[in-house]
């Protein structure tokens, strides 16, 4: 990353927030899929069985009790990783 960009983006704070997609508990179907599931979370459905299941979530959400950056999945930000707030 050219120098004076990382300085500018220092300088306003810029951040990536830690989010679902970075998440060791997620699951998702590939590395473009916006939805996928939680191992952290189980819950009982009403209406479909089995009524266990994996809560479903979003790739962009986060959840601050058991979020846990997966170091592997920062790769693909690239020399953008340093700046992956893992804590809100």
């Amino acid at each position: 990353m050219d120098q004076n960009k990382l300085a500018a983006l220092k300088q306003i704070g810029y951040s990536i927030l830690g989010n679902c997609g970075l998440c060791a508990h997620s699951t998702f179907a590939s590395s473009t899929s916006m939805y996928g599931y939680c191992s952290a979370i189980t819950y009982e459905h009403l209406k479909h069985l089995p009524a266990t299941r994996s809560l479903s979530v979003h790739r962009e959400g986060r959840c601050d009790r058991l979020f846990s950056l997966d170091t592997a999945r920062l790769e693909p930000l690239r020399e953008w990783k340093v700046f992956v707030k893992s804590k809100p």
